[in-house]
């Protein structure tokens, strides 16, 4: 009896460890079933690789620091510098600025531009892209901006959009998830964000505020986050081009031979206007926006220029100093009722000389001397507070009448991805 009961017990035993085992390789089996597609599909989504980042000097000498350790400096003129671990420091001083193009991982799409004024440390503590094409996330770009100034273009979305995440000494953080232009001014005191365009989402101390076109706000290092404010506005309409050539006017072509060909192209991501001739003998040709702006009660009045001179064949303006690849030219009423011309010419070939001046011969007064651009790389210029600059010579502006782009010279290749005149009332 005692036999019979022992074997029927440890056969009970067995049943219920099989049974044990049974349950718990079906539970197992289960969970792998589910646990393995929902882990490879989040692998798919989630895993990320660096963006590239080409790092070039617009002026000066830039400081360029990269994760791995490496120090470097990039003097203007040189070929840009490629990074492609997505992560860099960049420091400008008092004459630097820096330009950085940031490319998806197969350098076949500009995602975004950095322009980089003088005295400024930035660092892009992350630049990622989704390792897989199967991924719904966006092209992601963080930025923390611990002095100075910094621009930021972001071109209509290709594949998929960009965010820019910038963070502030102030502990603010600004989001950027609409093509736009944007603007950054940082100094102890305060930041100030600045959207020309677009639509940024600004966050301080549990405050959100958004701002739209022609809005600003204010970072402060103590108190509350201000804003919208108004803000800097732009003149120039159509100022990218990205409406093709509306507001904007062709003189045609004036030429002694073959005139050349105004168009559009794109420009890495960008598009920009193109004046190109192959000849000998001077030509030129004029692309001209009315303005009619009276500016007499505003404070600021800036211009900005984004431009390439790929190809130039008379050094620098020529004999006379009148045949720039490149003039931005203001025409306007001074506050004594007399029309003036500001221009600014830009050149990428030749060596200053008696023969080849740096300054226009016979042009109206102010005569600025020209100014040297890296041949066939993207440069931007500022200029400055030009009423600031003309009050001194007695001829600040009263109504802004138009500004133009003037290309000129025998054999040239000039594209401009932008200009405008900010103005701050």
């Amino acid at each position: 009896m005692d036999f019979a009961f022992a074997t029927s017990s440890e056969n009970g035993n067995r049943e219920r460890l099989a049974w044990l085992i049974l349950l718990s390789s079906f539970l197992v089996w289960l969970g792998l079933i589910i646990a393995v597609p929902i882990g490879v599909s989040t692998f798919l989504h989630n895993a990320s690789r660096p963006l590239v980042l080409a790092v070039q000097a617009n002026e000066g000498t830039v400081g360029l620091s990269t994760a791995a350790g490496q120090r470097d400096a990039i003097f203007v003129g040189e070929p840009a510098r490629t990074i492609d671990d997505g992560r860099a420091s960049i420091l400008t001083s008092t004459t630097d600025t820096a330009l950085v193009s940031v490319f998806t991982p197969e350098q076949t799409e500009v995602l975004s531009r950095l322009q980089v004024y003088a005295n400024t440390g930035l660092q892009i503590t992350q630049a990622r892209a989704p390792r897989f094409e199967m991924s719904n996330d966006s092209y992601e770009l963080d930025l923390a901006l611990s002095s100075g100034r910094l621009r930021i273009n972001l071109p209509e979305p290709g594949s998929r959009p960009t965010v820019v995440r910038v963070a502030t000494p102030q502990d603010g953080e600004i989001i950027l998830d609409e093509p736009g232009r944007y603007s950054f001014d940082v100094t102890n005191a305060e930041t100030s964000v600045v959207v020309l365009e677009g639509r940024a989402n600004v966050s301080y101390d549990e405050s959100v505020l958004s701002l739209v076109a022609n809005q600003r706000a204010l970072v402060p290092a103590e108190g509350a986050l201000t804003g919208p404010l108004d803000s800097e506005r732009n003149l120039v309409q159509n100022s990218d081009f990205n409406d093709e050539m509306r507001s904007w006017i062709a003189l045609g072509w004036e030429a002694e031979q073959e005139p050349g060909e105004t168009s559009l192209m794109d420009v890495d991501g960008d598009t920009a206007i193109r004046f190109h001739r192959v000849a000998v003998g001077p030509a030129e040709a004029e692309l001209r926006q009315v303005i009619n702006q009276d500016v007499t009660d505003f404070t600021t009045l800036e211009l900005f220029v984004t431009m390439r001179v790929a190809q130039q064949s008379l050094g620098v303006c020529g004999v006379q100093g009148s045949e720039c690849p490149l003039f931005v030219r203001i025409t306007y009423d001074d506050i004594h009722g007399a029309e003036q011309v500001w221009q600014q010419g830009f050149f990428a070939e030749g060596t200053v000389g008696s023969s080849t001046p740096d300054i226009c011969q016979f042009c109206a007064t102010p005569r600025l001397p020209h100014l040297r651009v890296p041949l066939n790389q993207i440069y931007f210029y500022e200029s400055g507070n030009l009423l600031e600059r003309m009050a001194q010579q007695n001829i600040a502006p009263r109504f802004i009448k138009s500004i133009s782009l003037v290309a000129s010279g025998h054999t040239f290749d000039t594209q401009v991805l932008d200009v405008g005149l900010i103005a701050i009332e």
